[in-house]
């Protein structure tokens, strides 16, 4: 069961890793990304210009816009308009043309730490939305992803020859060239290795 658990762990982060290699070739001409959106609030994970970016918003679906003064233009920010919380929970896959303007998310509080970006954002209006009450960002480059998954599979390589060994060793063969020694009490008659080397069962 753990040997099943494992290989399967493995051949999970082989997957990822390519579709992190995928994601990072696709992220140089375009932003896709799959959105859960629940009514007031969504959770986003997409990827663009070789990076990860990870989203958080919550918003008021009950906000009211403030009274203008006469003559000013009125922002067109209504509860029914701005999100709809009778609609269920759906997932939305996001696709648009990578970002190539300004630097995004000046207006944001960021920190850094090596190459983990995060952001964040108080309550703000924006005019035709409801009223953000937090917006969150991670962002992480893709090479970081594809790396991370890249271990365990890299871990299971490096293994290889030990688990090589303890196979021939556990089924009476010559650790060293896998010749069968069940019936010899000396040394590998195919390649010298002394007996010493496997145990007898």
């Amino acid at each position: 069961m753990l040997r099943y658990l494992i290989n399967s762990l493995i051949i999970a982060s082989l997957v990822l890793m390519m579709a992190a290699c995928v994601a990072w070739w696709r992220g140089r001409t375009m932003y896709e990304a799959l959105r859960f959106d629940t009514g007031n609030r969504w959770i986003e994970l997409g990827f663009e210009n070789g990076q990860f970016r990870f989203s958080r918003v919550v918003v008021d679906p009950f906000y009211q816009a403030p009274k203008m003064e006469p003559g000013a233009a009125a922002l067109d920010v209504s509860p029914a308009k701005a999100r709809d919380l009778g609609k269920p929970a759906q997932w939305l896959w996001i696709h648009r043309a990578a970002w190539a303007g300004p630097p995004r998310f000046q207006d944001m509080t960021r920190w850094k730490l090596g190459v983990l970006e995060y952001y964040a954002k108080e309550p703000s209006i924006t005019p035709g939305q409801a009223q953000i009450l937090r917006r969150d960002i991670l962002i992480m480059p893709i090479w970081l992803v594809a790396l991370l998954f890249a271990v365990p599979p890299l871990c299971w390589i490096l293994r290889l020859p030990t688990r090589r060994r303890q196979y021939r060793i556990a089924h009476g063969l010559c650790p060293a060239c896998g010749y069968d020694q069940r019936g010899n009490a000396g040394s590998c008659p195919e390649c010298g290795a002394a007996r010493s080397l496997s145990r007898d069962h």
